[in-house]
C-alpha cells in the first residue's frame, strides 16, 4: 500500500529551479527512506510541478499559462484539488518565500477541510505566512525540510 506526500510551496514567481528543487531533495529522501526500511507502507511524492517540463529554464513562473493545457487557470485548480484530496498528508514548504503563495495557501486550506495533517515548514515570524489561518491549520511547524520530512513518515508509518 502506498501513502502520498503532496508537496505544497511557491511556484509563481519564482524560477523552475527554486521550485523544483526542494522537492526533487524531499523525494529523494523519502526514496531513500523506502530502500532502507521494510514497511508495510511504500511513501510517495506527489510534485505539483511533474509533467510541467515547458517550465524548464524559466526564471519568473507565471500564474497560469493559456497556451499549456496543464498550465491554464481552470487546470491549475483541479490538478491542485485532485493532488491534495489524494495525498494522506501535505507538506508545505514556506521556507524564505517573499510574499504569499496563493496556491499554497489554497492547498493547506484544502487539506484542512479534508482532515489531511499539514506540515509548515517556515522558518520564523517574518514570514508572509505566518498567520494564524494558516499556522492553526498545521498539524506541526518546523523549520527545516529534513525535520518536516521525519515528521512525514512518523506520520504515515
Amino acid at each position: 500500500m502506498s501513502r502520498k506526500i503532496y508537496l505544497a510551496g511557491p511556484v509563481t514567481g519564482i524560477s523552475y529551479q527554486e521550485a523544483y528543487a526542494w522537492r526533487h531533495l524531499v523525494s529523494v529522501k523519502i526514496e531513500i527512506y523506502n530502500q532502507r526500511k521494510s514497511t508495510i507502507h511504500h511513501l510517495e511524492t506527489i510534485n505539483p510541478i511533474f509533467g510541467q517540463e515547458s517550465l524548464v529554464g524559466e526564471n519568473n513562473i507565471k500564474a497560469f499559462y493559456d497556451n499549456d493545457p496543464l498550465a491554464t487557470q481552470q487546470a491549475l485548480l483541479q490538478r491542485s484539488y485532485f493532488n491534495v484530496s489524494r495525498a494522506d498528508v501535505v507538506l508545505a514548504n514556506v521556507v524564505n518565500a517573499k510574499r504569499l503563495s496563493v496556491g499554497t495557501i489554497m492547498e493547506i486550506g484544502w487539506a484542512y477541510a479534508l482532515r489531511k495533517p499539514v506540515i509548515l515548514v517556515m522558518e520564523d515570524d517574518l514570514n508572509p505566512h505566518n498567520s494564524p489561518l494558516i499556522t492553526q491549520s498545521a498539524f506541526a511547524i518546523v523549520s527545516y525540510l529534513d525535520d518536516a520530512v521525519t515528521v512525514a513518515i512518523s506520520l504515515l508509518n
